[in-house]
């Protein structure tokens, strides 16, 4: 558990530092074209980096994205909802109409409560309006 929880923190690092070396040398060879929380173990990875991916998986269970202005935050897929079972939605529609975070704001920065109360089951829209 304590390995795991140093591993966690290596990826934690990996993210609030991404122009350290370690970082850079990291993205450059194991997930140049995505982000960390996005990439995948390749058939040849280091131990390196099978640990530090043993460690991210930890490190999911616990982060909750941040919005900002939401363009890159997916409703039904992302950990964005804090305090909220698994940080998403309960209840997924079978055909979703909205797909990021963004339509669910306002131009003024706030949130559209009445499609939040429209869209979601009650205890989404509650959690998500808190």
């Amino acid at each position: 558990m304590f390995n795991l929880a140093m591993l966690g923190k290596q990826g934690w690092r990996l993210i609030n530092t991404p122009d350290s070396l370690c970082a850079r040398v990291l993205k450059g060879r194991y997930y140049h074209d995505s982000n960390f929380l996005a990439a995948t173990r390749r058939k040849h990875a280091s131990q390196t980096w099978r640990a530090i991916l043993a460690g991210r998986d930890v490190l999911q269970k616990g982060i909750v994205r941040r919005i900002g202005d939401g363009q890159t935050t997916n409703i039904w897929h992302d950990r964005w909802i804090p305090n909220h079972f698994d940080g998403k939605p309960l209840v997924v529609p079978d055909d979703p109409q909205l797909t990021t975070v963004s339509e669910l704001i306002t131009p003024s920065g706030a949130w559209n409560e009445e499609m939040i109360k429209h869209t979601f089951a009650d205890i989404d829209a509650h959690a998500i309006l808190n």
